[in-house]
């Protein structure tokens, strides 16, 4: 309950602040004013109060837009909870609630700035110890394997033209640093680059989590809430940092406890909370575009 009473003080001292900063309501911010971030106490995670907790993976959940809704009732705010479950619109512009954590972390690489306990987790050229499955679940897997291994240059490549697919690596794990970088071939004229880095999935990739991988990054998946699937994404960043398409691109992934974080290119992205999914499979996606990953590494934390 305090923490719900912090989360609701820092909305209205925002909505507070907003006012005071100009003589008009919300609904007639200008469209330059398109993106604010909210950061919340932490961690949220340690309250047993349900909308809080679930505040963490999406603003979409009913119960969470329940409680916001209460708050908004009392403030010259629209009603939140579009279906991406984190913008809400109007005729004068869009407004994003980024929910984190606390501030966000400054530019990083984990690789260099902790160089201790990593393992090289590049396959063999047989590809052993990884396995294709089809996206979704269930269907047929394409006959042709579209994964290779490059040992001259120490890449993944995945052709990205025979079906909708990822690649597992066959080991559970629960807190880890995964470090991954990829770049995309440039086709001309193409547009929709698509793949992604996959996180804390089941067996099968029925519960999936992904570090989205083309023009733009961000968390997104279909998680566990209260037993159920749910779907979950964080806002791309106010400002992209990924490389142009046909460059190298580094993802460093850090999953401890129900927290899933990513950072591109050293910048802070994302972050969501899978508080009953604690542990899964990572791997790579297939759709439609061909690319390669190296330098694939791996920290288990405690």
């Amino acid at each position: 309950m305090e923490t719900r009473f912090r989360i609701c003080a820092t909305i209205l001292s925002f909505a507070v602040l907003v006012a005071g900063a100009a003589p008009r309501t919300y609904g007639q911010m200008p469209t330059t004013a398109s993106r604010i971030q909210v950061s919340l106490p932490s961690p949220l995670t340690e309250t047993s109060d349900p909308q809080v907790t679930t505040a963490m993976l999406s603003l979409g959940v009913p119960p969470v837009r329940h409680f916001l809704n209460q708050v908004t009732q009392k403030l010259p705010l629209p009603q939140v909870g579009a279906p991406n479950g984190m913008t809400t619109n109007n005729a004068a512009g869009a407004l994003n609630f980024s929910l984190v954590w606390g501030a966000q972390p400054s530019k990083t690489n984990f690789l260099v700035s902790e160089p201790k306990g990593w393992v090289d987790i590049m396959p063999h050229e047989s590809l052993k110890g990884w396995t294709r499955l089809t996206v979704p679940p269930g269907k047929v897997l394409d006959p042709i394997d579209q994964w290779s291994v490059d040992p001259a240059h120490g890449t993944i490549v995945c052709q990205g033209n025979h079906g909708h697919e990822w690649l597992r690596w066959d080991r559970e794990l629960a807190n880890y640093l995964l470090h991954v970088e990829w770049r995309f071939e440039k086709v001309e004229g193409a547009q929709g680059y698509n793949s992604g880095v996959f996180i804390r999935n089941d067996l099968t990739g029925r519960v999936w989590h992904q570090a989205q991988v083309g023009p733009n990054a961000y968390i997104f998946g279909q998680t566990l809430i209260h037993g159920k699937l749910s779907p979950i994404k964080t806002p791309p960043p106010a400002t992209n940092p990924l490389h142009p398409i046909g460059d190298w691109n580094t993802y460093e992934i850090r999953c401890d406890g129900p927290k899933i974080t990513l950072w591109v290119n050293g910048d802070w992205v994302g972050e969501v909370a899978t508080p009953e999914v604690l542990k899964g499979y990572w791997g790579l996606e297939a759709e439609g575009y061909r690319i390669e990953f190296r330098n694939i590494k791996l920290k288990v934390l405690p």
